[in-house]
């Protein structure tokens, strides 16, 4: 190639690269709906979102429950939803509040509550002691102030892993990060 043709190169290859991502992205974008046919991102149904942050006491938390439970009616969940939604958050957010304090001042739990068209997402955050509610051997390590407190975490931990929601547990950045999964029939 002769060097006044040479720059040429670059524009037609520049080119043709756009003309094979661009062919390959709408290929995939047709095997699977739902995604931008630019990006390939995921289209966001529309989606309601509640979130507060409550510091670590228990009058705080029977406040936030019946916002909670206002939210859920409002966002036309049926009464079996709320319930298994109420009852799983009570308990995550009780054992977070017996069991999970460092001794810091300021400490918080962060919940967030996204309303989609075919699923409900929970998410409840705290800084406090590492701990894991869905381990299934043991249930993890609390301390309890007795042995009849324990059980009583332990029995409440097996409702919730058995309740029928599916929980995942994260432990990031200093953090406890429990996402709740309902998926709307």
């Amino acid at each position: 190639i002769a060097p006044k043709h040479l720059w040429w190169g670059f524009p037609l290859s520049a080119l043709m690269n756009e003309t094979v991502i661009g062919f390959l992205s709408y290929r995939i974008h047709r095997r699977t709906p739902g995604t931008s046919p630019l990006t390939l991102i995921p289209k966001d149904s529309a989606s309601t979102i509640w979130s507060s942050s409550l510091p670590y006491d228990l009058q705080s938390l029977s406040v936030i429950l019946g916002e909670i439970e206002r939210f859920l009616s409002k966002s036309h969940a049926d009464d079996r939803t709320i319930k298994k939604i109420m009852l799983t958050t009570e308990e995550l957010a009780c054992n977070i509040i017996k069991f999970g304090q460092k001794g810091k001042v300021n400490q918080r739990i962060d919940i967030l509550i996204r309303a989609m068209d075919d699923k409900f997402i929970v998410s409840l955050k705290d800084d406090g002691k590492p701990f894991n509610p869905i381990k299934k051997d043991g249930y993890g390590i609390l301390e309890a102030e007795d042995y009849t407190d324990l059980l009583n975490v332990n029995i409440g931990l097996r409702i919730v892993n058995n309740i029928g929601l599916h929980l995942e547990y994260r432990y990031m950045y200093g953090q406890n990060i429990v996402p709740i999964l309902n998926f709307r029939k």
